[in-house]
């Protein structure tokens, strides 16, 4: 009985013993950044929280910069060059990019509740929409930590926070997180473990304009003739896809928030469907109600399939299009052509 005891005793200090030391290690070491306060921001390890890095970013340096001009949506903004979207807005506009992963209507309009809040001016927008039914969430949502809301969007409240670092803490302490985590900050090796848990691409965040890009995503593409045959592809079936309705009285709710606080900004504003490899049309009645609560010359619709997302050249993989597709765009929404794509 002493013996099984003894033995109970052990494999019950081992657990803790591991959790103790993992717990020291993300208060000292701060893996995911939301701990502490940053200046700046780096993701080139670790995947970090799109939309908490952006927030805290803005909240920075909004004072400093001057920040005017807002790129809103999901890290398809990466599309958008602040630079390129400069040169149609002059040099008094001061970009920020103030995107998030796997965006949603959500968290656009409490971003921009937010800047209002602040008395940030929005003297220009872009209003980027995806086609899939995710981004017309009208909720915070939860899930795993890259894509939780900054508590600050959601008012800051002790539960909020509590709910947010709870969140992160409970993705770090997973094995298929931490071991990888330590496996690279201890000796940096960089397997495929590890890269599950970093970013494959190498993300570089441009400041002050908080521009998510990919040089090295870039250099990979010249140097590599088969990289548009790569699994980072699949075959298209060649035929468009209509997406169903989705703009319901809770979205239209929303979307007309947003219409009020560019209205009171006397806001240039652009609304953008991307040009999305899926090639999934987004559906006319939504584009109807669209042109209803934000005017037909407000609406840039570059869903479906067209010149734009015909090119696999045209994107880094199946999910994000190259920096070329969205200097298309600013170029067809800022000269008013609407066709030819």
């Amino acid at each position: 009985m002493k013996y099984l005891l003894k033995r109970l005793a052990i494999f019950s200090i081992i657990p803790a013993i591991i959790i103790v030391l993992l717990l020291i290690g993300y208060a000292l070491l701060d893996p995911l950044k939301v701990l502490y306060k940053y200046d700046t921001y780096s993701i080139a390890e670790i995947n970090l929280n799109r939309d908490y890095i952006s927030t805290e970013t803005l909240l920075n340096n909004y004072t400093k910069e001057g920040y005017n001009s807002f790129i809103l949506g999901s890290s398809h903004a990466m599309g958008y060059k602040p630079e390129s979207w400069k040169t149609y807005l002059g040099d008094q506009a001061n970009v920020f990019s103030y995107d998030a992963y796997s965006e949603t209507l959500f968290g656009i309009y409490k971003k921009m509740m937010l800047l209002d809040s602040l008395q940030i001016p929005i003297n220009n927008a872009l209003i980027l929409i995806d086609t899939d039914k995710h981004f017309f969430l009208t909720n915070k949502g939860d899930g795993a930590y890259l894509y939780r809301k900054s508590p600050i969007l959601l008012g800051n409240s002790f539960c909020e926070r509590a709910s947010f670092q709870l969140g992160h803490l409970g993705g770090y302490i997973h094995p298929q997180f931490f071991i990888p985590y330590y496996i690279h900050h201890f000796t940096g090796i960089s397997n495929s473990l590890v890269q599950s848990k970093q970013s494959k691409r190498v993300m570089e965040i441009k400041y002050p304009e908080n521009w998510l890009n990919s040089p090295n995503l870039e250099e990979q593409i010249k140097n590599d003739p088969d990289y548009f045959h790569s699994s980072w592809f699949y075959e298209r079936t060649g035929n468009e896809e209509i997406q169903d309705v989705q703009i319901d009285e809770d979205q239209k709710k929303m979307f007309e928030g947003i219409k009020r606080i560019l209205i009171k900004n006397n806001t240039n504003y652009r609304i953008i469907i991307n040009p999305l490899y899926n090639q999934l049309k987004i559906n006319n009645e939504d584009i109807i109600t669209l042109n209803g609560i934000f005017g037909e010359s407000h609406i840039y619709d570059f869903s479906g399939k067209n010149s734009l997302t015909e090119p696999r050249q045209n994107y880094y993989d199946r999910f994000h299009f190259r920096p070329g597709v969205g200097d298309s765009i600013m170029n067809i929404i800022y000269k008013n052509k609407r066709s030819g794509i």
